[in-house]
């Protein structure tokens, strides 16, 4: 079979077809014919280098996929030969990039007859991330209000169409006016230039746009900076709490959302000994007024706690908090 292959890493001159021995599956798994792989970010870090999952070249690229299925081994159910499937993997596990690939049948799923191979071989990666985050734990819910940070990149259209759907109100930063003019387009109510756009700008533009209660979600797909402008614009409750979904506090949905969702209740949040936090701009009021009735609070847990420190993407672009050290015992 012919498949993109990079020998080393690199730029795009990297990829190059190679012709491949046909794969073979074993129990559990089936043979596809591919029609139709996404694209992704994941892809351009692999081929650079700079994908801490990637393995050694040489390696097919390509994590999602969709076509046709070849062969189905002895005990595999719910398929058979002919069948229009999706499926994701890994890099190389089995790479997409290919003629033909071999993965477990608990990883493909039969694809309606109204749906497209291209645009089937789309969903995986950017669409189901967006909709487990926004739909499985944040819960977006019709007239809520959703910060999305890169809402043009691949995870973040879906995302925008997905609130959308749900009823919710979306305020929505992209990186070029190309980029708002793109997610306007998909839907979004409100569309922020991020290269023309600074922080406060951007909280006073929230306040605004809420009538200074704050935005109910907040989905970052950046990191650093992005981060600390999202817990500012989440409403009062707003915050990280690990574990299983509280009752219904604002929620901060960060990167990546395959880990649980960070967020925090006003049931946690006293416990935590939070400190409070300034207005959000263009509210009315003294801080706090009005909190109690919305059933919120207006704290967030302090640098260095469990939650803060534990937020997806937090640590990972540079932001410091402080860590506890263990008490050694003294010498006697």
């Amino acid at each position: 079979m012919q498949a993109i292959s990079i020998g080393q890493f690199g730029g795009p001159e990297q990829l190059t077809v190679a012709q491949l021995p046909d794969p073979s599956a074993a129990a559990g798994e089936l043979v596809i014919e591919v029609a139709a792989v996404g694209v992704n970010r994941v892809d351009v870090l692999v081929r650079t280098g700079r994908y801490h999952r990637a393995g050694k070249p040489p390696l097919v690229l390509g994590v999602e996929g969709a076509g046709t299925v070849l062969a189905v081994v002895a005990g595999v159910q719910g398929f058979r030969v002919g069948d229009r499937v999706l499926a994701m993997g890994e890099t190389n596990k089995p790479g997409f990039y290919a003629d033909r690939a071999v993965v477990p049948a608990t990883a493909a799923v039969r694809v309606p007859d109204s749906v497209d191979l291209p645009s089937a071989a789309s969903l995986p990666t950017a669409w189901l991330s967006a909709w487990y985050c926004l739909r499985r734990l944040a819960d977006v819910r019709r007239g809520e209000f959703v910060l999305l940070n890169a809402a043009a990149s691949g995870v973040g259209s879906a995302a925008v169409q997905i609130a959308v759907d749900a009823g919710a109100t979306v305020i929505a930063t992209a990186g070029s006016p190309e980029k708002v003019h793109w997610v306007e387009g998909l839907g979004a109510h409100q569309v922020l230039d991020s290269s023309a756009t600074d922080s406060g700008a951007l909280l006073d533009e929230v306040g605004r746009l809420t009538e200074g209660r704050g935005v109910n979600v907040a989905f970052d797909l950046v990191g650093g900076q992005a981060v600390a402008d999202s817990l500012k614009a989440v409403g009062y409750g707003g915050g990280a709490r690990d574990g299983q979904p509280p009752a219904r506090p604002d929620r901060v949905v960060g990167r990546p959302c395959r880990r649980p969702i960070h967020r925090a209740g006003r049931r946690d949040l006293p416990a935590r000994a939070g400190r409070r936090r300034p207005p959000i701009p263009g509210a009315t009021g003294q801080p706090g007024q009005g909190a109690t009735q919305r059933g919120r609070q207006a704290l967030i847990p302090p640098p260095g706690t469990h939650s803060a420190r534990e937020i997806p993407g937090f640590r990972a672009q540079g932001a410091r908090t402080p860590r506890a050290r263990p008490r050694r015992p003294r010498r006697r």
